[in-house]
């Protein structure tokens, strides 16, 4: 899975898209939990770094603002104010990354939330700024807990789901192995990055 996550990013990248990432490595140390917070903030300083320099003027508000931003709320609005203006953006988020007590949190796991805001933002302040989403898991129970069917249906969903097939068991008329280009054509993203 994570060959061909390295693969989809370097397919976005090679389509002159902009590909912002969060992935598991496969070093447990080197790969710490995150806070939905803390994925936001590491999306974030991507973007930046993906659009046009600042002015000294918007450099300093911008500082303001990132050093003021507390909640999820106010780190989508900041994603969605870096992320303005660059056309195509792909984000892939292993949602391995993220803590297990996000899901046992009183708000329940907030990331398809956060992802949902996020393209409400950008369609009020940037229409012409196009988002796709794929979250990633190896069989989670936070994958599982995406259970919004409005927010799903915005979300591409790569990783196991409970309960699956028997094992050697392939849907009718379909092949059980993927090479990575025919994987790729799967996912849509082929298709995605020409449009």
């Amino acid at each position: 899975m994570k060959d061909c996550l390295v693969n989809i990013i370097e397919q976005i990248r090679l389509a002159n898209a902009t590909a912002l990432w969060a992935l598991k490595t496969s070093s447990p140390s080197a790969s710490p939990s995150l806070t939905t917070v803390e994925l936001l903030k590491y999306l974030t300083s991507q973007a930046l770094r993906q659009g046009p320099p600042p002015t000294e003027r918007s450099l300093t508000l911008s500082c303001a603002r990132f050093q003021s931003a507390r909640d999820e709320c106010e780190w989508i609005a900041l994603l969605a104010a870096s992320l303005a203006n660059l056309g195509h953006v792909f984000l892939v988020v292993d949602i391995e990354l993220l803590a297990p007590e996000t899901c046992a949190s009183p708000g329940g796991f907030t990331l398809p939330l956060s992802i949902a805001e996020l393209f409400l933002r950008l369609g009020r302040s940037s229409p012409s700024t196009v988002v796709k989403v794929m979250l990633v898991s190896y069989g989670s129970p936070l994958f599982g807990a995406i259970s919004d069917a409005g927010t799903k249906k915005q979300l591409l969903l790569a990783g196991k789901r409970k309960p699956q097939r028997p094992v050697g068991k392939a849907p009718s008329g379909r092949n059980a192995r993927f090479g990575r280009g025919r994987l790729r054509r799967g996912l849509g993203f082929e298709q995605a990055i020409q449009n």
